[in-house]
């Protein structure tokens, strides 16, 4: 998936507000939710990175973004062997520049904790159905604590990922 592919993606993605209200979501949430839903494009900027994952971080305004506990940088940030672009809780995901493998790094430091996707476009293929299942789940608690459920999504995930090497970060993402 390109960076235009998943936020094409994520702006289909329905955000059902009447339902979010109903569960006593507040405004303020339900209104950050549609802002980060639909990441535009940043002014003036023009990419040079060929990963997708690189190429939406430096296109696109993606400060309001949160797929579970994805969040994204407002730009990269360079070590000698990564890209980082943005953290999953307090740690950090990141490009390894030999392979273009997605990792997360320990704050503050080059420990990979564990590897998240093969590739740039896998990784955003892999969180953009983790969104959908995401907003679909917290609008049905049903959904939400069908544990099976939730261990069937995360090795989709990890499947478009690339395979069983990336499950575990999806399993961690999904609490199984």
């Amino acid at each position: 998936m390109t960076a235009t592919e998943f936020v094409t993606a994520l702006r289909g993605i329905p955000i059902e507000a009447d339902l979010l209200k109903a569960k006593g979501v507040s405004d303020a949430y339900i209104e950050d939710l549609k802002k980060g839903f639909n990441v535009l494009p940043k002014m003036d900027v023009s990419s040079f990175s060929t990963n997708p994952v690189l190429e939406l971080v430096e296109r696109y305004d993606c400060s309001m973004l949160s797929i579970g506990m994805i969040e994204f940088n407002t730009a990269i940030e360079e070590t000698e062997d990564y890209f980082i672009f943005g953290r999953f809780e307090v740690d950090e995901l990141a490009v390894y520049r030999l392979s273009e493998e997605i990792v997360m790094l320990e704050l503050g430091s080059e420990n990979v904790i564990c590897c998240c996707a093969c590739n740039g476009s896998s990784f955003l293929d892999a969180i953009s159905i983790a969104a959908v299942f995401f907003q679909k789940s917290g609008l049905d608690d049903k959904i939400y604590y069908d544990e099976q459920l939730n261990i069937q999504m995360a090795e989709e995930c990890g499947d478009a990922a690339g395979g069983e090497k990336y499950a575990d970060f999806y399993r961690m993402m999904f609490g199984v």
